[in-house]
Formats: C-alpha cells, structure tokens, sequence
C-alpha cells in the first residue's frame, strides 16, 4: 500500500485570487500593482478599502501607518475591527512597517493589541512593507485556494486475482522474504497457517530449510508477537 497526496487542480492551472476595495490609496494601490505582476487574479468590489478578501472565505483587514493618523480606539473597534471580525469567520489582520511608527503610532498599536488579544482572542501579523505583505498574501491564498486534499490510500499492486497470489502478498509483509523464501515456504508448508505458527513457536521448522537463518527467524517473531498477540496468530489459517 502506498500514500498518494493529491492537489487541487488550481494549483497549475488558475491564478491566485484577492478581492480588492474599488477605492484605494495610493499606498495599497503599490500593493495591488505587485500583485497583479504576480499574475494574481484581481477583482475589486465596493468593499471597506482596509479590507481585501482571498475567496472562498477569508478576509484580511491590511493596515497601515496612514490608518492611525488620527486613530481613536472606540471608533476604531465599532467601526473597522467589530464588523471585520463578524463578517469573516476565518480572518487575519496584517499591519504593515510597525516597527517604524513613530511614538503616537506606537502607543496607538499597543492599545490595539492588547484589546485585540483580551477581546477579540486574535492578533495581527506584522509586515516591513508592501512587497514582504505580497508574500504573505500569497502564503495565506495558497492556504485558501491550493486545497492540500487528505491522502489517499492506494495499492501498489493490482488486488490478487488467484489464492496463491493472496499468499504471496501476505508473506511479502515478513522481514528479509524475498520472491525465493516465499516459493520455499510455499512448498514447504501447506498453509499460512503452518508458516507464522513455524515462526513463532516452532523455528527449526524454518531454520533446517534452505537460505534461512536465525535473523529471519529472530526478527519475524518479533515483528508477529508484537504487532499480533499469540492468540491471533494461532487463529490464523
């Protein structure tokens, strides 16, 4: 049996996709051109211009320094972050060149942060500039819209079609059993049964027949008594 990790067909074939505001300024319209160089999909909406969204459900509140110019808390919290959270379930806020707020901007910030974490439960990612923002928003479309589908177990092999071909598979699963041991072991006994209960509690069975030896016996016994308690292994046929 083998593992197979499929991914969604858009991961080739579709670009990324944001939703931007009708109604940029010239700061976040630098974004948009970086993206639209990234060959992103891009369509707009009369949407709060803090607010872009990455389909099918994710919206990004994207501030920065410009939006705390004459900030007020109450007003900010009623106004942008209280419909932002409720509009979007699943929700992350950039805020972008932080570090290099002047000290107003700073005491603003960490007024925010602290009702954000105390309130809210959320927090923000911080960026240097619009092009380390680009990044991001790719990181999170990607998350969104490059679905990683759960693996799937498939075969290796086509399903046996005959009994002895079953047996076959089955001894594949021993340690150090080759094509030539499960021919011998074939031969030699008349069931599976014989074989795992030879190598459990009866190894000279195995050990007097050809290229086998105490390691294969050692380590199969191991692997049978430990993965299979005795009483299963002596019901199998």
């Amino acid at each position: 049996m083998v593992i197979k990790r499929k991914m969604n067909q858009n991961s080739n074939n579709q670009p990324l996709w944001v939703i931007m505001s009708n109604k940029l300024d010239p700061h976040r319209k630098k974004l948009v051109q970086l993206l639209e160089n990234l060959n992103y999909k891009i369509d707009y909406a009369p949407t709060v211009p803090m607010v872009l969204e990455i389909p099918p459900k994710m919206g990004i509140l994207y501030l920065i320094a410009e939006d705390f110019n004459e900030f007020n808390l109450s007003d900010f919290l009623t106004t942008i972050i209280e419909p932002f959270i409720q509009n979007y379930f699943s929700h992350i806020i950039i805020i972008e060149n932080f570090s290099h707020f002047k000290e107003k901007k700073q005491e603003a910030l960490v007024e925010l942060s602290l009702v954000l974490f105390s309130k809210y439960q959320t927090g923000f990612i911080s960026t240097r500039n619009f092009q380390d923002t680009a990044i991001c928003l790719q990181s999170l479309a990607k998350r969104e819209q490059i679905l990683d589908i759960p693996p799937l177990i498939s075969r290796v092999k086509k399903k046996s079609k005959t009994l002895l071909d079953s047996k076959k598979n089955v001894l594949q699963g021993l340690l150090n059993c080759g094509d030539i041991k499960i021919k011998i072991l074939l031969n030699h006994f008349n069931s599976l049964k014989e074989i795992i209960n030879a190598i459990v509690n009866e190894p000279e069975k195995i050990s007097n027949l050809p290229h086998f030896g105490d390691k294969f016996i050692t380590e199969n016994r191991d692997l049978l008594t430990k993965y299979i308690p005795k009483k299963k292994v002596n019901d199998i046929s």
